[in-house]
């Protein structure tokens, strides 16, 4: 969703950038041998581009960006932490890496229980069981990555791991990481129907109206939808005979196309 830039949220960019810029400056000069962050210009905050690393995926992650720049302004926030591994951070750096490392936790945690508690649904209908009582891969690779998070951390890693652990909380952020995945999925969907010879428009626009929390929340119970990323992985390997799973693509379809307006109900 594109980030609309009203005279109020313009206003806040430009006068965090230049507060954190300055003390940037103020530092290079007085203190070269003090670890402080790049500077940052408006246009990086406003980056189109999804391949930097300042892009925002919508207005609450750009404010969640803002905030961070503004805890650096704090007295103190550039003094050097020496950690147990022998990592130099600066105390910003420190306690923002700690801040997403608590987010991750929390929202890998909310994960988990919803799929130990919410019922799978197909078709819009809800089944017997869990994801987390099938044993879903979804819901064994989320318990290993809580485990590595609970079990890792920061001030003990160091080298090739640290390297590692920055881009695996970078990865796990929500909002970068659940549009990405949305905005897959609906490439997904459309490779298939490429594939096979099918119109997936329609499926395609009805998903794409969801907003991301929307669609992770229908994406997490219906089984339908995964169903569609499992024959995707199959169609990915080497030398796959796709004319074997034609007949379930095709059944898989017209479900999704019969029933779309049902399974988009249980989530708005």
């Amino acid at each position: 969703m594109a980030i609309r830039y009203d005279k109020k949220l313009n206003r806040e960019i430009y006068q965090t950038v230049y507060a954190f810029n300055k003390k940037v400056r103020s530092l290079n000069k007085n203190n070269p041998n003090i670890k402080v962050p790049n500077l940052i210009t408006s246009k990086d905050l406003k980056t189109t581009d999804t391949t930097n690393p300042l892009y925002s995926y919508n207005r609450r992650d750009l404010k969640r960006r803002l905030k961070e720049m503004k805890r650096f302004l704090r007295p103190g926030e550039e003094q050097v932490i020496v950690t147990p591994a022998k990592e130099v951070f600066s105390k910003w750096e420190f306690n923002n890496l700690q801040i997403m490392r608590r987010s991750a936790i929390n929202r890998i945690k909310r994960q988990i229980k919803s799929l130990q508690e919410n019922k799978i649904t197909f078709r819009g209908r809800k089944m017997k069981y869990t994801y987390a009582q099938m044993g879903s891969s979804q819901y064994t690779n989320l318990l290993q990555k809580l485990d590595y998070l609970e079990t890792h951390k920061l001030k003990e890693v160091s080298g090739e791991t640290l390297a590692y652990y920055r881009k695996f909380l970078k990865a796990n952020t929500r909002a970068r990481r659940d549009k990405e995945w949305k905005d897959n999925f609906l490439d997904i969907i459309l490779n298939i129907g490429y594939e096979y010879g099918y119109n997936v428009d329609t499926i395609r626009e009805k998903l794409k109206k969801l907003s991301v929390d929307q669609f992770i929340k229908l994406f997490n119970s219906e089984r339908l939808l995964k169903d569609m990323t499992y024959y995707y992985k199959l169609l990915m390997e080497t030398n796959f005979d796709k004319e074997m799973v034609e007949d379930d693509v095709g059944q898989m379809v017209s479900a999704l196309e019969e029933s779309m307006d049902e399974m988009i109900a249980n989530v708005t």
